[in-house]
C-alpha cells in the first residue's frame, strides 16, 4: 500500500509541476523528457543509496525505537517520491504536448509495460536487487540521450552526454560496492 502511495503522490506532484509551469516552459518537449530521463536515472540512484546508507525503523509494540529514525523515514520518503515525480512529469509532457497521438502513446506504454513486468523476474533472479536498479537507471539515461538526440540544441546534447557518461562511470567499475550494499 505504501509503495502505491509514494508512486502515485509523486506522480501526481510531477503532472502538477509540469501544468503550473507550462507557460514558463519553452523549452521543445524532447529536451524537457530528456531532463526527466536523467533525473529518474539520479534520483533513482540517489534514493538507493538512502535506502541502502539510513537504518530502517524498527517497531517495538507500535513505537519508534530511536527519535532519529523518525528523521530517517522522512528522508527515505522523500528520496522514494523523486523518480516518480520526473516520470510523472514525463506522462504528463507526453500527454499534454503530443495529445494528438494519445492512444498510441497509451498503447507503448501498455506495451513497455508489458515487457518490464516479463523482464524483471529474470533480472531479478540474475541479479541483485541494487543491480536492477543501476540497470533501469541506464536505461533511462539512454532514454535521454534518444529524445535530446531529436534536437538542434547542441548545449542540450552536451549536458545530456556528459550526464550520462558520469552517471555510467559512476556505476561501473566498483562505484559504490560498499555504498550501495545493504547493511
Amino acid at each position: 500500500f505504501l509503495v502505491i502511495s509514494v508512486a502515485l503522490l509523486g506522480q501526481t506532484f510531477g503532472a502538477l509541476l509540469v501544468h503550473f509551469s507550462a507557460k514558463r516552459l519553452s523549452a521543445p518537449v524532447e529536451v524537457a523528457l530528456s531532463w526527466c530521463c536523467l533525473g529518474i536515472a539520479w534520483s533513482s540512484l540517489a534514493f538507493l543509496w538512502v535506502s541502502c546508507n539510513l537504518p530502517f525503523f524498527i517497531l517495538r509494540n507500535g513505537t519508534i525505537i530511536e527519535d532519529y529514525q523518525i528523521f530517517n523515514i522522512f528522508i527515505s520518503l522523500c528520496s522514494s517520491i523523486l523518480p516518480f515525480l520526473f516520470l510523472g512529469a514525463i506522462f504528463t509532457l507526453l500527454f499534454t504536448r503530443r495529445g494528438e497521438d494519445v492512444s498510441r502513446l497509451y498503447g507503448i506504454n501498455l506495451i513497455g509495460a508489458a515487457f518490464g513486468c516479463f523482464c524483471i523476474l529474470p533480472l531479478l533472479s540474475s541479479l541483485s536487487a541494487q543491480k536492477v536498479v543501476m540497470v533501469i537507471c541506464l536505461l533511462s539515461c539512454l532514454c535521454s540521450l534518444m529524445f535530446v538526440l531529436r534536437t538542434k540544441s547542441l548545449g542540450s546534447k552536451s549536458c545530456a552526454f556528459l550526464s550520462s557518461l558520469i552517471f555510467c562511470l559512476l556505476v561501473s567499475d566498483g562505484f559504490g560496492k560498499e555504498s550501495f550494499r545493504l547493511h
